[in-house]
């Protein structure tokens, strides 16, 4: 089944069906944005529990003491990585399990996609060259080639 074109709710992140994960991952991006200000921020930025300092040492603060801004950000986070879970097969839920942030997991399903920066230059690079080299035999037709 086509879930990206099923008709579903404005509410519901499109699903990866694991093919063309670029794809799925702007209209993911597009869906985040919809869902509040600052929850596609966590796809970017590392979720920290709120802690206070208390005689150098770093401290979790108790749920009942956390800032609005802190239960905010909370929200935003476990929005985004609700919504990540919410979007995958059961086996891509397997790579992503043991992550606690949204950010983990979308760097997660992005290595598993993409691979390293590094690796998908060279891809790139790779695809651009076969490109260019791209040559019609003087013996084939043009509808051939």
């Amino acid at each position: 089944m086509d879930h990206d074109r099923v008709g579903t709710s404005c509410n519901t992140p499109p699903f990866f069906d694991e093919s063309n994960y670029a794809a799925w991952s702007e209209k993911f991006q597009i869906f985040l944005e919809a869902q509040g200000l600052i929850v596609i921020d966590y796809l970017t930025l590392e979720w920290k529990a709120p802690s206070r300092n208390i005689n150098g040492e770093s401290v979790i603060k108790s749920k009942v003491e956390w800032s609005p801004d802190e239960v905010s950000s909370t929200m935003a986070n476990r929005k985004a990585r609700n919504a990540i879970v919410t979007a995958i097969y059961p086996t891509q839920f397997a790579h992503i399990r043991c992550c606690t942030t949204a950010k983990q997991a979308w760097d997660k399903l992005r290595m598993l996609h993409e691979g390293e920066k590094e690796v998908r230059n060279l891809k790139l690079q790779l695809t651009l060259s076969k490109f260019e080299n791209l040559r019609m035999k003087e013996l084939k037709s043009f509808l051939a080639f």
